[in-house]
Parts: C-alpha cells; sequence; structure tokens
C-alpha cells in the first residue's frame, strides 16, 4: 500500500515534471501514476481559480486608483469637488446650468455649501414623475442602494407629495426664500438661481452611516412626463461623502 502526499504538498507547486515534483511520484501500485495526474489537474485548476481572483482584485485596485487620476469624466464638469452634469435631452422642462456642492468630501452631518443655476422651462406639478438612483463606489465598482422608507434609489410617482411638509409648515428653507425659490408645488416657469448658501444636515440614520461612509457616490435624479414617460429633466453628479 503506497504513501498518500501530505494535504500541504499539494499546493500550487507546477514546476517541470520529475521523480521529486509531488504531481509525478507514484501513488501506490497499478493505478498511482493516474491518481497522481488527477491531483495534479485538481491543483492546477484550484491555482489557476486563485490567480484569476487575484487578478480581479488586482484590476479592481487599478481602476481605484488610475480614474480619479485622470480627470473629468466624458460630459461631466468637474468643480473641484463634485463632478456634475446636466443629462437632460431634447425638449427639457427643467435644465441645470451651474451646480456644485462643498466641502470635499461632504462631512454628514455637518455644512454644506450649495451653488445652483439653471431654468424651469415648464409648469410643473403631479404630471410628472422623479426617478433617484444612488450607488456606491465599492473598489471600482458602483453598486446600487436600495430604496428604503422612500429614500435610496427608488421611483416616486407624485414627487410633489413629498414638499408638501414646507406647505404644511408655512414656509420654505430660508435659504431658498432669500432668493426668491419656491419649494412647493405647483412651480411655473422661471430662472433659478442659489447663490453659494449654507444647509447644515442634524443628523443622519444608522443605515446611511454605512452608506455614506468615507466613500464616493454617484446620483442621478431623472424627472419624466407621466403621460409620454419623456425625458423632461436630469442631473447627474459623483460626489465624496464621509461621515
Amino acid at each position: 500500500m503506497g504513501t498518500q502526499e501530505p494535504q500541504s504538498a499539494r499546493t500550487c507547486q507546477l514546476g517541470q515534471p520529475g521523480p521529486t515534483t509531488p504531481w509525478y511520484r507514484p501513488y501506490g501500485h497499478g493505478g498511482g501514476l493516474s491518481l497522481a495526474i488527477g491531483v495534479y489537474i485538481q491543483v492546477a485548476s484550484q491555482c489557476l481559480a486563485l490567480l484569476g481572483q487575484l487578478r480581479f482584485i488586482m484590476l479592481l485596485l487599478v481602476v481605484a486608483l488610475i480614474v480619479p487620476a485622470l480627470g473629468a469624466r466624458p460630459g461631466f464638469t468637474d468643480t473641484g469637488t463634485i463632478e456634475w452634469r446636466d443629462c437632460g435631452v431634447g425638449d427639457s422642462w427643467v435644465s441645470v446650468k451651474q451646480f456644485d456642492i462643498t466641502p470635499t468630501p461632504i462631512k454628514l452631518p455637518g455644512d454644506m455649501t450649495v451653488t445652483l443655476d439653471g431654468t424651469i422651462n415648464h409648469d410643473l406639478s403631479d404630471q410628472v414623475t422623479l426617478d433617484v438612483l444612488i450607488e456606491k463606489n465599492l473598489l471600482g465598482l458602483f453598486t446600487r442602494v436600495g430604496c428604503i422608507k422612500d429614500v435610496g434609489t427608488c421611483h416616486y410617482t407624485d414627487p410633489c407629495h413629498f414638499l408638501d411638509t414646507f406647505k404644511n409648515r408655512g414656509t420654505c428653507p430660508p435659504q431658498l426664500t432669500a432668493n426668491g425659490l419656491p419649494c412647493t408645488c405647483p412651480f411655473s416657469p422661471m430662472k433659478l438661481h442659489l447663490p453659494p448658501s449654507k444647509f447644515t444636515v442634524t443628523s443622519i440614520g444608522d443605515f446611511w452611516k454605512l452608506i455614506l461612509d468615507d466613500g464616493e457616490l454617484h446620483v442621478k435624479i431623472t424627472m419624466n412626463d407621466k403621460r409620454t414617460n419623456q425625458l423632461r429633466g436630469c442631473v447627474e453628479a459623483y460626489l465624496d461623502t464621509v461621515v
């Protein structure tokens, strides 16, 4: 009866065949060589799988390191703190000309300064839907954040409903009021101008602490005509946050 080779000897030892190589060494009598070849094939496949995993991890690391060094993504404006673009097409009912949020990374809870210039080109009320996409950068791959209690990657059939909070309070945030900007439906055609204005986030939930902690977010907001499903407004941004 032959002596079984120790398990530790059957690791990724893929050298040239020879009498000292574990996969070549006879295992007992008769079919020992076939058994040894089978062990070699198994070990080789494990090694290749391991190498594939390592290469994939290295690729992710390279992407994570190289992409920030390439500058703004095609079609995006790099403000120095965020990358953003107006992704609307054709007859947009809302268009954005300038957008920025400072500082970077955005500290939450904490203060942030928002700058916005744009135009509302059409009456807006309950004839639109709103879609919000939020993705977290994990080793170079953006992973979608779910919709939790109507916050996250969500579809809103009645976005005006979420602005009723300000209507019930009887007032808009002072940063908007000071610049003549409304915050509840309906919205009439108008120019949007918000000079650098400070907003304060006082607290965030535990779930969002996990999502927003030390990383890059991709946020995309699209507005569609309820009747035709035509895109009527779109803005997209990449930004860094820290909790």
